[in-house]
């Protein structure tokens, strides 16, 4: 039996415990500074989520931002 963790849905879950939602266009708030408006997007890619700031912070700091490590960003499938 192999199981694949989704990094996408396990994103989103980090996102929603910090009070961030995604929008209809896969955006939020940046949880890593000071948003008003939706400067966060978040795209599933293959085995892999992209967060791409618009303000500028890191890929880093966003994961910080939340709670996890950028390796949390790849689908991990085990046996």
């Amino acid at each position: 039996m192999t199981l694949t963790t989704d990094a996408y849905q396990h994103v989103v879950e980090q996102l929603a415990k910090h009070g961030r939602t995604l929008n209809k266009n896969g955006q939020t708030r940046c949880p890593a500074h000071a948003d008003k408006n939706p400067s966060l997007t978040v795209t599933r890619k293959d085995d892999r989520v992209l967060l791409h700031c618009h303000a500028g912070c890191t890929t880093e700091q966003v994961c910080d931002a939340i709670g996890i490590k950028t390796r949390d960003l790849y689908n991990k499938t085990r046996e």
